[in-house]
Order: C-alpha cells, then structure tokens, then sequence
C-alpha cells in the first residue's frame, strides 16, 4: 500500500480494527464473500477489514494526487 511508504504506522490490524469498530460509522467493512472476492483478484480479500482498508489507500492516493497533503519545513 502506498500509504506505508508515506507513513509509519505501528499496531496497523489494532488501529484498523478500532477505527472499523468504534470510530468509523457502523458499516459492512467486510466482504459478504471474500473467498470470492480473492479468487477474482482483489488481494485485499485476505486481510481484515478490507473495504475499509481500501476507502483508506484510495483517499490517500487522491489527496496526494491533488497535493493536498502539508510537510513541516524539515518535511517530516
């Protein structure tokens, strides 16, 4: 995910799992059939939380597409 070569994130599953389970709004941020999800190429099927995960990555990618993302001055 491009998102960790931006970032470092530590303790992802936990942190993913309470953003999906107290944080985030209630929502089905899993696939009603993974194992067919996975067998059709969606490689995140095997992870938990996956559409989660995904709506995570893909609002990254855009933000940094549309520059949208601020550095410190030693840009770190």
């Amino acid at each position: 995910m491009e998102i960790f070569e931006f970032a470092l994130f530590t303790k992802w599953e936990d942190n993913l799992r309470f953003l999906a389970e107290v944080l985030a709004d209630k929502e089905e941020w899993i696939y009603s059939n993974p194992e067919k999800e996975y067998n059709e190429g969606n490689n995140s099927a095997r992870y938990s939380y996956p559409i989660l995960r995904n709506y995570l990555e893909y609002t990254f990618q855009k933000i940094k597409a549309e520059n949208k993302i601020a550095y410190t001055e030693d840009k770190k």
